[in-house]
């Protein structure tokens, strides 16, 4: 866990965005294409909120593959730098597009958008990240692949199914809690 901000400066984050940031997007342009492919499209008039963006991979790869869908773009994350640097990425692919480095508005639909936070989080960090989803319109998750944050999904994963009445498009089809 995390408890305090790991970016020194903006350098580090420029480095991390061609490095892990490059690989992430990776991930991330895998499981937009299943979710295209599935016909899947996020909800109109929503804003995308990058929750835990760091360098803002993840919130750029979503905005590129829906060109045109969000009303605005919120990005977020423990760290002043990491917002601030998001931010002027953001600004530079998409001038047009109004962003902010704070959580959407209250009662304003939104996109939650989550990139490989859980094992990073406290408690209460994880807490937050769940009701920050359980109000989303939608939820696109990207995480590792170890077994510890996998289950921990799983859970997450039947609390937006019983208490936010999220219907679940991948990986897992069916909309009961991960029998595994």
């Amino acid at each position: 866990i995390a408890p305090e901000p790991y970016w020194r400066d903006v350098e580090d984050l420029a480095v991390y965005d061609v490095t892990l940031g490059e690989r992430i997007s990776w991930k991330w342009d895998a499981v937009l294409r299943e979710l295209n492919l599935r016909g899947w499209q996020p909800p109109a008039g929503c804003e995308l909120w990058d929750w835990g963006c760091g360098s803002g991979v993840a919130g750029r790869r979503v905005l590129a593959a829906w060109p045109g869908t969000f009303t605005g773009v919120c990005v977020t994350d423990h760290s002043v730098v990491a917002t601030q640097y998001a931010l002027r990425r953001l600004h530079a692919a998409w001038p047009e597009l109004p962003s902010r480095g704070e959580a959407p508005a209250a009662q304003a639909p939104y996109v939650l958008c989550v990139s490989h936070v859980w094992n990073e989080l406290s408690p209460s960090g994880r807490e937050d990240l769940k009701r920050a989803a359980s109000g989303a319109q939608a939820v696109i998750w990207v995480e590792p692949g170890v077994h510890s944050v996998a289950r921990a999904l799983q859970e997450v994963r039947g609390f937006l199914l019983e208490s936010g009445g999220q219907r679940v498009v991948a990986p897992c089809t069916h909309q009961q809690r991960c029998g595994l």
